[in-house]
C-alpha cells in the first residue's frame, strides 16, 4: 500500500497544520504547526528500530484496553439482538464512538481533512490523508475501513478490498466494514464474495436498512436464482 511518504523526504500541506517527515531510520515524525512552531510527535512504524518504550502506566493502559474490549463485546452482542432498526442505529453509533476513542490529535486532523475531501468529491486527496493516518495509527481498525471506503469512492476497488481486509483482521465484528467489503467485492465483479460479506453484515446487524433485500439481490447475482 502506498503510504503517502517520500523516503528521506517530507510531505506537507500548507495551512493545514500538519507536516509529515520520514527519516532514514524508517519512521515518520509528525509535526503539528502551532503558532508558527513545529511541534514533533513521533509515530513509530511497525518496522522501526525503536520498539515499544515501557512506562509506569502500562498496567493501567492494559486494564483500560481490557475494559474497552469488554464493553465493545457487549455492544456487538446487543447489536445482533436489537429488536428494531432504531435500536440498531443507536447501538451502532455507540460502537463507532468507542472505535474512535483512542485517536491521536494528528490522526484526528488527518481524518477531519479526509472527510472534507470526501464531501467535496476529492476522493484521491482523502485517500492520501487516510494513508497517512493509518501510518500514524495502523492499529485502529476503523481508519482502515474509512481508507477502504475512500479508495472505493476513488474507483480503486481492489485496493479497497485489501484495506478492508486489514480492518477486519483488527476488528472482525464491525458490520460497517463487512458492508463496505461487500460493496468493494461487488465493484470488482466478485458476486460470491459480495454475497458472503453481506451475510456477515446480517449476522452482526440483522436490522440493517435494506439488509434482506440486498441479500436477495446479491444471491441472485452470485447463484443466478433467489435465495
Amino acid at each position: 500500500m502506498k503510504s503517502g511518504f517520500n523516503y528521506g523526504g517530507k510531505s506537507g500541506f500548507p495551512g493545514d497544520g500538519v507536516v509529515i517527515y520520514r527519516s532514514a531510520l524508517c519512521f515518520p515524525v509528525i509535526c503539528i504547526l502551532l503558532s508558527g512552531t513545529l511541534m514533533p510527535v513521533c509515530a513509530w512504524s511497525s518496522d522501526g528500530l525503536s520498539g515499544k518504550i515501557p512506562t509506569s502506566h502500562e498496567a493501567g493502559k492494559d486494564s483500560l484496553a481490557s475494559e474497552a474490549a469488554a464493553e465493545k463485546a457487549k455492544m456487538v452482542a446487543r447489536l445482533a439482538q436489537a429488536k428494531s432498526h432504531t435500536e440498531s442505529l443507536e447501538i451502532s453509533a455507540a460502537l463507532e464512538a468507542l472505535r474512535e476513542e483512542h485517536l491521536t490529535p494528528v490522526t484526528t486532523l488527518l481524518l477531519k481533512r479526509a472527510h472534507r475531501h470526501l464531501a467535496a468529491g476529492q476522493a484521491a486527496d482523502a485517500v492520501t490523508d487516510l494513508g497517512d493516518a493509518v501510518t500514524v495509527q495502523g492499529d485502529i481498525a476503523f481508519l482502515w475501513r474509512i481508507l477502504g471506503e475512500a479508495r472505493l469512492s476513488a474507483g480503486q476497488g481492489q485496493e479497497a478490498i485489501t484495506d478492508l481486509g486489514a480492518a477486519l483482521r483488527l476488528d472482525g465484528d464491525d458490520a460497517l466494514t463487512w458492508a463496505a467489503l461487500s460493496r468493494a467485492e461487488e465493484s470488482v465483479g466478485d458476486g460470491m464474495a459480495a454475497f458472503r460479506a453481506w451475510e456477515q453484515v446480517l449476522k452482526l446487524d440483522p436490522n440493517v436498512e435494506g439488509g434482506r433485500h440486498r441479500l436477495q439481490t446479491l444471491h441472485l447475482k452470485a447463484y443466478g436464482q433467489p435465495a
